[in-house]
């Protein structure tokens, strides 16, 4: 027999300033597997668009609610997520997803999903003539599925890929169970597929509610092309990262209003929740708080500013009501409230007293914020996560400075153009005292010459302290910033090749005409040999690298007669290198060991 589960969960609001907080409910079909054509489903999926703009995984891996899924759950929410990419591009127009048992046994090669008997799950499989709600309930725990902790990370991790999910109305699941009789006893299994169906909102439904409007996309991408000109416009100022995040507050304050009727109740839930309203250039349009926090959000994560910045979207209660605002963590290590909403015009917070706030009293989830009026005349304003934010996001990226946040004074990195390898920096300027990483990657057949990386200030007159990686980041240096712009130079050097010629270890001597002719590529001259005489290496029109060790104290100047353009490896002062400084046909090149 087959039984679909069928469970909507509806998350805590859709943030307006005054909200219901709706229980889900549980409703057990019997009856035989429904849903949609498999076929129309995965014909739908295609590349995402919102996302494409970002060069890593929003949240850059710490703030990612995601990341704190494993097992079934991760796997799930990372088709889910791809999946949601795909409808926000518009080429996707179902919102109902199926996934089938192999997807998520590949994800998970040890999921568990049956058989199962009545000893395995501590109840009967088989109620009444059908499987029983336990049974399935247990199954559940077996596999350690948990669609709230799902869609509570998809929540935080795509808030502006789903601009067309109706919160109210929710999203509903369907796993699928079958049951065999044998050996006395019923046993029970997944079955394939597991369905999600997320509700579109009336904004941009189209035919039915699980179907978005290509339409409504469209102008959605508009709007995004527009948020990415507001980054570009803002990279190209050079200025701080402090400059350009409150240059983000003043454009998303004058791009956009506050949504009073929204707010108030009555309007279905769609653009006014979204950051679509805040950059589609009609003054007509306006949002509520959830609109503003994701389009700061979206800027921030458009901007790519490296290093230890990152931004978060929080929910919860401002004072009495439902709300939503951004956290920032900036160079110092430290997060503080941003708070776009109440920034803007005829707001307590208005223009920039709760951007980059500080906590005045309580504790890191509950707490307040303190907004001056005049000398002595102050509001304190009362902020509290909800459980969705703290089960989604560590207490290390919730928690509020209590301490102002510097302005640091920021110096630029600029990196020298190169041959033969490139250098990038993991930001183009820096705080003074803040990490920056330098990451190297020498063309084929290239290293990185000894001491060959340089990074100076104060007019070239001084250098910085480089910190080489290990394993598998010894391509990366980090240093700290100091108060001056920086240039990095680097200059890379033919590798040494595998060795096809190596002298014995005992050699002194390489006497006159001793290899002369020889078809030899690579050569290695052993440690202890004292002298090179005439002609030793004349005609090896095939060498092209040969290391020379510091006990060669003669080398004379007929040895590589007609060898063509060799690369000599040695130390440095030596006479490898005096005889390469005297020779157009030989190349220095200081060996690294």
């Amino acid at each position: 027999m087959l039984l679909a589960l069928i469970c909507t969960l509806l998350p805590a609001s859709a943030l307006a300033e005054e909200m219901t907080i709706l229980t889900p409910g549980e409703t057990v079909v019997v009856g035989e597997q429904g849903g949609m054509d498999n076929d129309a489903l995965l014909d739908a999926y295609v590349q995402q668009m919102i996302d494409a703009p970002l060069s890593k995984p929003r949240l850059r891996g710490v703030s990612t609610a995601g990341a704190a899924l494993t097992g079934v759950n991760k796997a799930i929410y990372d088709i889910m997520k791809e999946r949601i990419g795909q409808i926000a591009s518009g080429e996707a127009a179902s919102t109902v997803i199926q996934i089938n048992k192999k997807q998520l046994t590949d994800r998970v090669p040890n999921l568990p999903v049956g058989p199962w008997t009545r000893t395995d799950l501590g109840t009967a499989v088989v109620a009444n003539g059908y499987v029983s709600t336990n049974a399935m309930a247990a199954a559940e725990k077996k596999m350690n599925f948990d669609f709230s902790a799902i869609l509570n990370a998809l929540l935080a991790d795509c808030p502006y890929e789903l601009y067309w999910f109706d919160k109210t109305e929710g999203c509903s699941y369907e796993l699928f169970y079958a049951s065999s009789y044998g050996g006395g006893e019923y046993s029970l299994y997944v079955d394939d597929p597991i369905t999600l169906t997320m509700a579109v909102s009336s904004d941009y439904a189209a035919s039915g509610s699980n179907t978005v409007n290509s339409g409504r996309v469209l102008s959605a991408s508009t709007a995004i092309q527009n948020a990415k000109s507001i980054v570009k416009a803002s990279a190209s100022t050079g200025d701080s990262v402090y400059n350009r995040l409150d240059g983000y507050r003043n454009s998303i304050c004058e791009a956009v209003d506050y949504n009073d009727a929204a707010a108030g109740g009555g309007v279905s839930y769609g653009d006014p929740w979204q950051l679509i309203y805040v950059f589609d250039n009609n003054p007509g349009t306006k949002v509520v708080c959830e609109g503003y926090s994701k389009a700061f959000k979206y800027l921030f994560d458009l901007s790519e500013f490296g290093g230890d910045y990152d931004c978060v979207l929080a929910t919860g209660w401002m004072d009495d009501g439902a709300h939503m605002w951004n956290l920032v963590r900036m160079e110092d290590g430290n997060n503080y409230l941003v708070d776009i909403t109440n920034c803007d015009s005829g707001s307590i917070g208005a223009p920039d007293k709760l951007f980059m706030a500080t906590m005045n009293s309580g504790t890191w989830d509950n707490y307040r914020c303190r907004v001056w009026h005049s000398q002595n005349n102050y509001t304190d304003i009362a902020y509290a996560y909800d459980s969705e934010t703290k089960n989604a996001f560590s207490q290390s990226l919730l928690e509020v400075s209590t301490s102002s946040y510097d302005p640091a004074q920021f110096y630029n990195v600029s990196v020298s153009s190169t041959a033969n390898g490139t250098v990038t920096a993991s930001q183009t300027q820096a705080a003074v005292g803040s990490g920056v990483t330098l990451t190297v990657i020498p063309a084929e057949g290239y290293r990185l010459a000894k001491n060959g990386l340089r990074v100076t200030y104060n007019n070239g007159t001084k250098s910085v302290t480089l910190t080489q990686g290990t394993g598998a980041y010894a391509n990366e240096y980090s240093f700290n910033m100091p108060d001056d712009d920086v240039t990095v130079a680097a200059s890379f050097v033919r590798a040494f090749g595998i060795p096809d010629f190596t002298l014995p270890a005992n050699t002194k001597t390489i006497g006159a005409n001793a290899f002369e002719g020889a078809a030899m590529t690579v050569a290695v001259i052993p440690n202890g040999c004292k002298s090179i005489d005439a002609y030793a290496f004349k005609d090896c029109t095939k060498l092209t690298q040969i290391f020379i060790p510091a006990s060669v104290t003669s080398i004379d100047p007929s040895a590589f007669s007609n060898c063509g353009q060799v690369y000599v490896y040695g130390a440095s002062p030596s006479a490898a290198k005096t005889f390469c400084d005297g020779n157009v046909n030989c190349t220095f090149v200081e060996a690294v060991n």
